[in-house]
């Protein structure tokens, strides 16, 4: 910056940052005078030399020097500025690195701070010149790694590992296709006596029943049972689940083994044990929400029922007349004879299957067969229903 540009005394703005008024009157009183030809003759000799640069005149400089002296002595010094400190801190730091390992790879002694001055003024200026091309240094604890960015593996990892838990979890529910069905397990689906049965004997596969059996006995015994009669004392009412319950008259004996012989917990098969019996069955809450099937197998007939109230009578010659009655009081039953001839019975009507024959004759519901239906509907549900 030459004196042309901010000549002495002239060099200090207008309000620039806020300067004390002593101090700017003071400088703002020196003249402006021209450096004698022999002076700067003089003084570029001595700094090439190296020596001391004396002052050109005592007078006006030495009252300057004074004033000086007096203003600067009342002024506090103003704190550096932070950005400019951290940034001379940071080049200090790279520079004084970059010189200690280049001397360590070219083998030389470190530079020493007593050397000429010119060496240290030119060591400085290449410091600041290394520190300005090249970022400052991160400095990190001893014993610390730089951390290393994760692979694609570690990234997707725990992601692929939440997606299998939900695939596993709710794909089935979400992704399968139709209602399967559940393969068949007896133990799943227990037995339960809805009524008093004090003062009735029967039997489970030929043996008495003990009146004091628990209901858990009672139903470990009915769930590998092959058969179940009511032998004396009035008719015997079991429920299977929340699927259906079947009333066994006096004298009747009912066939469980086709239960263990479907192929899954939808599909039900039930029988008769003789040639006479009388049967009631009602269908539960849970026979038509999950599409259960329902077969009841005579001598003459196959009787399908779809969520119904229905009643099986068997008869045989010396009772009046051989044949199976299927009476319907509500809902429908498809009855299917020996020969696969087909007949559909409504609510209020009844079908007689002879044997030998291939004629299925309708009718309406006889008073007889409608007053045990109407018994097991008014009956106190069973538990759970």
């Amino acid at each position: 910056m030459s004196k042309d540009q901010h000549p002495f005394g002239h060099g200090i703005p207008q309000g620039a940052s806020d300067p004390s008024d002593r101090l700017e009157s003071v400088l703002r009183a020196q003249p402006v005078e021209p450096a004698r030809k022999d002076f700067r003759t003089a003084l570029k000799a001595q700094f090439l030399a190296g020596e001391a640069v004396e002052s050109e005149s005592e007078g006006p400089a030495g009252e300057l020097h004074e004033s000086f002296g007096e203003v600067l002595s009342c002024e506090k010094a103003p704190a550096p500025d932070p950005d400019f400190r951290n940034r001379m801190r940071g080049q200090f730091l790279g520079s004084k690195d970059n010189a200690l390992e280049q001397s360590q790879e070219d083998g030389a002694a470190p530079v020493s701070e007593s050397g000429p001055r010119r060496d240290a003024r030119s060591q400085t200026t290449a410091s600041s010149a290394a520190s300005q091309s090249e970022p400052v240094r991160q400095v990190r604890s001893r014993g610390s790694a730089p951390k290393k960015p994760g692979t694609l593996l570690q990234f997707w990892a725990p992601m692929a590992a939440a997606a299998a838990l939900l695939l596993f979890f709710l794909g089935p529910k979400f992704l399968g296709g139709g209602q399967k069905k559940v393969p068949f397990e007896p133990n799943l689906v227990a037995w339960s006596l809805p009524d008093d049965l004090t003062g009735l004997e029967w039997t489970i596969d030929g043996e008495s029943v003990d009146p004091a059996s628990s209901p858990e006995e009672i139903g470990e015994r009915l769930s590998q049972a092959k058969s179940v009669a009511a032998v004396d004392g009035g008719g015997l009412r079991l429920a299977y689940g929340r699927y259906f319950q079947v009333a066994v008259a006096e004298g009747s004996a009912l066939d469980l083994s086709g239960l263990s012989q479907v192929a899954s917990n939808t599909d039900f098969q039930l029988g008769m044990v003789g040639e006479s019996g009388g049967f009631y069955i009602q269908t539960g809450p849970d026979f038509k929400s999950k599409n259960c099937e329902l077969t009841f197998q005579t001598p003459d007939a196959e009787v399908g029922v779809l969520g119904t109230v229905f009643a099986i009578d068997r008869y045989t010659a010396e009772q009046g007349g051989e044949g199976t009655c299927v009476c319907c009081s509500e809902g429908n039953v498809k009855v299917v004879d020996a020969f696969e001839g087909q007949f559909e019975a409504g609510a209020g009507k009844s079908c007689f299957v002879m044997p030998g024959s291939k004629k299925m004759m309708g009718m309406d519901v006889v008073h007889d067969h409608q007053v045990p239906m109407d018994e097991l509907i008014r009956a106190s549900a069973p538990a759970g229903w």
